[in-house]
């Protein structure tokens, strides 16, 4: 008997797990696959350290990874830290910068707006946001609010809805006239308190490494083995059934198996009463992505990361990828992990990881977008193509093997009708079964970018699981 079981080894499970085992609690953690992490997992292949998927860490040492791992006593070693992010649209380079202080406050350097935009786009900013940051319900419209209707209030200007409607697809993985205006600023608002866009030493694994290594000092259990179903009985969690028909008890399950996974396939629908079931099965959740990871035989580029894109409207252009379309220039987020952290590739060498968020359909041919994406890389950074050594794909398939059935990304979309207090619950209608990762949220404290959001689910999920039990002894 345990008192708590966690299903699935991701930044909030092994998070939650961590922080659990040193409040003395007796806890498992089971994973289905040889290694922990979910999407911030990472492998090694001829001296480089290759995240699974593609993340920069847009708090570094002052996010919610880095308090979990001092928490537990496990220091993250972190890289080079940045200031901005590089933005590329049609051939100009610009930054958005995360400022410091109020001195500098957070700016997009390289725009230069006509005279005509000037004073719309102030109005926009000090007369149709700011005010509204002073109150709940200011925030609260701010959340509803898309970021393309927020700009075309006051705006048309081709260029700032360029460099919107391609910089934040790549931060939610949907487009822009469903991100939230209000998420964004929160988002904004972290990075320049932080000020410390960064990437681990150790690669994407170094995160959940750090939280395993307190997990076991603290006494965790870990046991790789697939959870064939939560078991539910009158209500109450009972324990979980693992595929080989082994049993394990305890009175509380956290799930970081995905709410819409866990409801639908591990605890099953019978157990929920009709409105939340549908209220889960209705999430929308975000598009999945392609990701090129690059092994460079040399160094062509000093830029850490960029999001890029082409003078098109971006309306059009993500209508266009939706239906299947590939335009001849596409929008992509490029990162090179290397030049935060030189220890991830090998001595002169780079790695690169080139990513496209797309929709999950089967219209999509995920070849001819590798090669739109190499063809588009090579724009940003010229010689990229010659200097691959090797190169791997990633995309729905490998997600739906080891992420969702669906291929998406994230299951719970950051749209603007779900952050925020309509994000789902991490607490479930169900006695004893609890849900971390980045779909899920605690009322207004679950905000952020994928990685720094699961990690403050696990963060919230122990603080009410602390509440719930009580002290250890």
């Amino acid at each position: 008997m345990y008192d708590v079981i966690v299903v699935g080894g991701g930044i909030g499970g092994t998070g939650v797990a961590a922080l659990l085992a040193k409040q003395g609690r007796k806890v498992l953690l089971l994973e289905q696959h040889d290694k922990v992490g979910g999407r911030c997992a990472s492998h090694e292949k001829d001296g480089f350290r290759i995240p699974d998927y593609g993340h920069a860490f847009t708090r570094g040492s002052r996010g919610n990874c880095a308090l979990i791992s001092r928490m537990v006593g496990e220091e993250i070693a972190w890289g080079r830290k940045v200031d901005g992010i590089p933005l590329w649209i049609s051939g100009q380079w610009f930054k958005l910068t995360v400022g410091e202080g109020l001195k500098r406050p957070p700016r997009l350097q390289g725009l230069k707006l006509p005279l005509k935009d000037i004073l719309p786009v102030a109005k926009l900013v000090f007369v149709d946001t700011l005010p509204k940051l002073l109150t709940k319900r200011g925030w609260d419209e701010l959340d509803r609010t898309d970021l393309r209707s927020w700009l075309l209030k006051r705006t048309d200007n081709a260029m700032l809805h360029a460099l919107v409607g391609y910089c934040f697809p790549g931060f939610y993985v949907v487009p822009y006239w469903e991100s939230s205006v209000g998420e964004t600023l929160r988002i904004l608002w972290l990075m320049w308190k932080a000020r410390e866009i960064s990437y681990p030493i150790e690669g994407c694994a170094g995160l959940t490494g750090a939280f395993l290594k307190g997990f076991e000092k603290y006494g965790g259990e870990f046991e790789q083995g697939k959870v064939k179903r939560i078991v539910v009985s009158g209500g109450k969690v009972q324990g979980v059934e693992l595929e080989d028909g082994k049993l394990l008890e305890a009175p509380l399950v956290i799930s970081n198996a995905g709410i819409r996974t866990t409801v639908q396939d591990l605890v099953g629908e019978e157990h929920f009463d009709k409105g939340y079931a549908n209220y889960i099965n209705n999430l929308k959740p975000s598009w999945s992505c392609l990701l090129i990871h690059a092994a460079l035989k040399e160094k062509i580029s000093d830029v850490p990361g960029v999001f890029s894109g082409p003078m098109e409207d971006p309306v059009e252009y993500w209508r266009r990828v939706e239906r299947g379309e590939i335009p001849d220039k596409i929008s992509l987020w490029a990162v090179s992990p290397s030049n935060w952290t030189p220890e991830i590739a090998p001595p002169g060498k780079q790695m690169m990881v080139l990513a496209a968020p797309l929709p999950t359909g089967e219209h999509i041919d995920w070849n001819k977008w590798a090669d739109k994406m190499l063809e588009a890389g090579e724009e940003i950074f010229p010689g990229l193509n010659e200097n691959i050594m090797w190169k791997e794909a990633v995309g729905k398939e490998h997600i739906q093997e080891n992420l969702d059935k669906e291929g998406v990304l994230v299951q719970t979309a950051q749209t603007n009708w779900q952050v925020g207090a309509n994000r789902p619950s991490m607490i479930s209608p169900i006695n004893g079964l609890f849900y971390v990762g980045s779909d899920v949220g605690n009322a207004e404290k679950n905000r952020g970018v994928g990685v720094d959001m699961a990690a403050e689910s696990a963060l919230r999920c122990a603080e009410i699981i602390a509440n719930k039990l009580g002290p250890v002894g």
